[in-house]
């Protein structure tokens, strides 16, 4: 028992050196990978691309961009990446942030009119007249100025404007077995509401290098009708796994070591 217990140990050991220099050249080569893509890509520019309009059943105007369009690598602002528009630095001074502390900025651009709407009549206990419209998003009223005002005031205007931008993430597949795609749909409740266009960027967050997962364990065997339980162990670096369980064997009444490796060669 103790020379299994050796055994698996070295077994473990070794996979988890061999990992180890593996993620150590995966993210060297990832690194070097991105920082040559942020070279090569000076100037970005944040408009995003709008796959499709839209106009639902209650009148409501949608536009569909891609979520993953825009994307950053970790540590694009060390590289002197230059973002169209200044709404990067406009953000950052807001917000009193530096700029590498950005993870994701939108600013969505809508156009709201309406013509020909009917206005209305209202005279107060002064005597007063005012004109108004009232609308379900929008309250609009306007009062002319007082008999015997200065020749400079035309009166005033009062309005209140209501209403909400939806942003909806979601997924899709191309077909039955294809990857998921993920899309942004942005619409606003007011019919009268255009939607111009989207400025996304979005920082991409670095993931650990490597994983470690302390586990239960389980495993059926349906050709012994077996069930075997124990801990196990995992090491995990991007698509590739290396696995140690200790199996209880019911039947053999004792612990057994075993050892595996895996690959990820779709993952949906």
């Amino acid at each position: 028992m103790n020379k299994l217990k050796n055994i698996l140990i070295v077994i473990l050991t070794a996979g988890l050196l061999v990992t180890s220099y593996y993620a150590w050249r995966c993210h060297r080569q990832k690194t070097y990978a991105e920082k040559r893509s942020v070279r090569n890509q000076k100037t970005v520019d944040m408009a995003a691309t709008i796959i499709s309009r839209l106009v639902d059943s209650s009148g409501r105007n949608h536009i569909t961009i891609r979520a993953d369009g825009n994307t950053l690598p970790a540590g694009w602002e060390k590289d002197g990446t230059a973002i169209k528009g200044g709404l990067i630095d406009t953000v950052a001074q807001a917000l009193n942030i530096a700029r590498k502390q950005l993870q994701e900025v939108t600013q969505i651009a809508i156009t709201n009119q309406a013509k020909h709407l009917r206005a209305e009549r209202a005279i107060d206990s002064l005597q007063r007249i005012t004109y108004f419209y009232k609308g379900r998003y929008m309250q609009l009223a306007y009062r002319p100025a007082a008999k015997g005002a200065d020749t400079t005031d035309h009166g005033r205007f009062d309005y209140q404007y209501n209403d909400s931008i939806n942003v909806v993430q979601y997924w899709k597949r191309r077909w039955l077995l294809g990857a998921r795609q993920s899309y942004i749909d942005i619409y606003p409740n007011d019919p009268n509401a255009t939607i111009n266009g989207v400025k996304r960027l979005v920082v991409k967050q670095k993931e650990p290098a490597l994983g470690l997962r302390i586990q239960a364990v389980s495993n059926y065997d349906f050709s012994r009708r077996l069930m075997n339980i124990g801990p196990g162990v995992q090491f995990d670096i991007n698509r590739f796994s290396l696995a140690g369980n200790y199996y209880y064997d019911f039947d053999a009444k004792q612990f057994r070591p075993s050892v595996g490796a895996r690959y990820d060669l779709v993952r949906f």
